[in-house]
């Protein structure tokens, strides 16, 4: 095999601990700095991630590193889309050297044994509202990173407050604004962001090392009250961005981490 083709495809299995599956869905992102196109194609327990330009040659080593890349975006778009929190894993790739024009569907693996809850869920999601998240993702880097945090906080709930507090970093250094000013537009009083500061730098071993090593303990406050404050923050910085964006409701907020909240912690 050479070291590139036309058009390569890399195959993840998509894992949930709590047993949702991916909806089904079908997306293509033009790269807006290359030429170059990806197809995405997910559902149930697999994402297939095709990129490829016609009559040009793909480099399968800058590929492999993209579609690793774009994943952790996808992860992240569906988490704010309400379809869940997934884990991904490389388990395979396809090289093709040589493509017609392009048709795709995805196929979801065992759909009669859905459960009502995920049948539930996958009525709600939208690929619309998926595709729109994806976008700013990929677009603006800072609501990259701070989506990013939101799924590593909960991901890691003993360790949940460093991305919190990163992630509200990242909005106000990508918007140029106050500490003051982040709390106003998602309408918390100043005092809670100084007081989420003080518990990550001063009062645990969460953000810098101590003499004690004491951590926060995990609860359902700090695991998830905190992660919704930050998905507040990002929606504000994607309608500073997009001014035609309609930002989630509480509601919505609430909906997509209750599907996204991987345990709850201490309470047996």
């Amino acid at each position: 095999m050479g070291e590139s083709s036309s058009l390569v495809a890399s195959v993840f299995e998509m894992t949930n601990r709590l047993g949702y599956l991916v909806p089904s869905l079908n997306v293509r992102y033009d790269e807006s700095n290359t030429v170059k196109s990806w197809f995405i194609s997910c559902g149930g327990t697999r994402c297939y991630l095709a990129r490829g330009e016609a009559g040009h040659e793909v480099d399968l080593s800058e590929q492999a590193a993209d579609s690793h890349f774009l994943m952790s975006r996808i992860v992240a778009a569906l988490l704010l889309s309400g379809a869940g929190l997934f884990d991904f894993e490389l388990k395979g790739r396809l090289v093709f050297y040589g493509i017609n024009p392009i048709h795709w569907e995805s196929v979801i693996e065992f759909e009669p044994f859905w459960t009502e809850e995920i049948k539930r869920v996958h009525s709600a999601f939208s690929i619309e509202k998926f595709s729109g998240w994806l976008k700013a993702i990929m677009t603006h880097r800072f609501i990259y990173r701070a989506a990013e945090d939101a799924v590593l906080a909960l991901r890691m709930p003993t360790e949940a407050f460093v991305f919190i507090y990163r992630g509200f970093e990242w909005v106000e250094d990508g918007l140029k604004i106050s500490k003051r000013e982040l709390a106003e537009g998602i309408g918390v009083p100043l005092k809670n962001l100084k007081q989420l500061g003080e518990m990550v730098n001063v009062d645990s071993g969460v953000r810098h090392a101590s003499k004690t090593g004491i951590k926060m303990r995990a609860n359902l406050e700090n695991y998830s009250t905190w992660i919704a404050g930050l998905v507040d923050a990002i929606n504000l910085a994607r309608k500073r961005v997009e001014p035609d964006f309609v930002p989630m409701t509480a509601q919505e907020v609430a909906e997509a981490l209750s599907v996204a909240v991987k345990f709850r912690p201490y309470v047996y």
